[in-house]
């Protein structure tokens, strides 16, 4: 029977390192460049489309009367019963 082939020149890299590594990529400190780019191609959404676009759902089906928008951020908005 044949054995696998396994490579004992490079240690394998502990489990440890690997997570760690993966936390850093997920908060790392964006690039300037990626950032100005991801602005230009999506540059948000103001609060009043939110609105206008509930507003349409409500004049369409009759629903949503008492549904408001709040914006707590920058492109970030809480959408509620009130």
């Amino acid at each position: 029977s044949a054995e696998p082939f396994v490579d004992d020149s490079v240690p394998p890299v502990p489990l440890v390192k690997r997570v760690w590594r993966q936390v850093l990529r997920l908060v790392r400190r964006p690039n300037p460049a990626d950032i100005a780019y991801s602005q230009q191609k999506f540059p948000g959404l103001p609060a009043d489309e939110v609105k206008k676009g509930i507003a349409k759902f409500k004049a369409l089906t009759g629903r949503f009367a008492s549904v408001s928008v709040e914006e707590v951020a920058k492109d970030c908005f809480r959408i509620h019963k009130s």
